[in-house]
């Protein structure tokens, strides 16, 4: 599902029933490279996989480990609070929204059918633009915040006041 030639991520059958691609920022795909490095020999189809053969399995027992390391290895400022992989989806959106990233965008880029910033049911029944640049340009700033690079955000911000 992963196409490294267009820099996206297709999910053909997610929950919803729709196709929903996925922009690739420059960083997941290095990390994608990185993990299929790791596999060597052992070709897979699988991006996450325990055996080579099935998708991942085991979630919550991996998130056991990485809250294990974090409570072993976090040297931040306040307490870590506890988690759960949800809040990965929630933080995104908030910072995206933060950022001044359309709700709409946002939601697309989660693949939800919007409501709260719907403009009206009939545009949901006519409208089905799947805005892939604006969703693009917004999964790359997403990058520079997870990779801490906050001046790169404003400048794509700058870049794309400039374009309206």
């Amino acid at each position: 599902w992963v196409d490294f030639s267009r820099s996206y991520y297709e999910i053909p059958n997610p929950k919803n029933g729709k196709a929903h691609i996925v922009h690739l920022s420059p960083p997941a795909i290095e990390e994608l490279l990185d993990l299929k490095k790791q596999t060597g020999s052992k070709a897979t189809d699988f991006v996450f996989s325990t055996t080579g053969k099935t998708t991942a399995s085991g979630i919550s027992k991996a998130k056991r480990r990485l809250d294990k390391f974090i409570l072993e290895n976090w040297k931040g400022p306040f307490s870590f609070e506890p988690w759960i992989l949800h809040d990965l989806r929630r933080s995104q959106a908030t910072a995206l929204a933060e950022a001044g990233f359309d709700e709409s965008v946002v939601d697309r880029i989660q693949n939800h059918v919007a409501s709260g910033s719907r403009a009206s049911a009939v545009a949901a029944v006519y409208n089905k633009a799947k805005k892939l640049s604006e969703r693009a340009e917004a999964l790359d700033a997403w990058a520079l915040m997870v990779t801490m690079d906050s001046s790169n955000v404003l400048t794509l911000k700058l870049q794309k006041s400039e374009r309206l």
